[in-house]
């Protein structure tokens, strides 16, 4: 097994045990600055770093989207159990919603409406390169075009995990809501600023993991 390999498979394994064990509030406030952080990172990377110089990107883009939807679960198996999910989430929240949770709820519809159109185009997008390769001319060495493809097709695989993942984040929200007011019996506008918080904090880097896919395939 490559080290590489040995790496993720390791990565992988503690991903997994963030749904098992509970995370502390701190923690959660660390790991979601450090994912918006390298999520910004990716997207840079696809800007200006050359295709073959990025082919390990697929295999992370898929594990950091992985432990993305692990670590939603861990805010809200917190917010379920305290109503609070740390800072950063709450920061979110009071920022856009404080005021006026519907114009936060708006914002929230829009992100979220943006994510899917942004989504469906860079799958669009991601499908007429790998088609166009298929038609380049004979001179193009084979191995080069398979190599493209595969990176396409890698990229293809990070979109449609991306797209269930930011599926996965609209059902948490109800969840936020409704068994929020349930379990804790708390008035419905503290939750409704949890889950304003709780889906751009989450869905942000979704959006930045498709741009991410689709502009680093468009460079092939």
């Amino acid at each position: 097994m490559k080290k590489s390999g040995l790496i993720l498979g390791i990565g992988v394994i503690l991903i997994m045990l963030t749904i098992i064990i509970p995370l502390p509030t701190q923690l959660i406030d660390w790991l979601l600055m450090a994912a918006i952080g390298f999520s910004v990172i990716f997207l840079l990377l696809s800007l200006f770093a050359k295709y073959t110089s990025l082919s390990w990107l697929p295999s992370i883009l898929l594990v950091f989207t992985m432990f993305m939807l692990t670590l939603s679960v861990s805010a809200v198996r917190l917010i379920l159990a305290s109503g609070y999910a740390g800072e950063v989430i709450g920061t979110f929240g009071n920022f856009v919603g404080a005021d006026n949770p519907i114009a936060g709820l708006i914002i929230l519809v829009a992100v979220t409406a943006v994510s899917f159109i942004v989504i469906e185009k860079s799958t669009k997008k991601v499908s007429e390169v790998t088609a166009g390769l298929t038609t380049k001319k004979a001179n193009t060495p084979l191995d080069k075009i398979h190599a493209q493809t595969a990176f396409c097709e890698a990229m293809f695989g990070v979109i449609k995990f991306a797209k269930g993942y930011a599926v996965s984040n609209i059902i948490m929200l109800f969840i936020i809501v409704v068994g929020g007011v349930a379990i804790l019996g708390e008035a419905i506008g503290v939750f409704m600023l949890l889950a304003i918080g709780y889906g751009l904090v989450f869905l942000i880097p979704a959006l930045l993991i498709t741009l991410t896919s689709g502009l680093a395939a468009s460079r092939v």
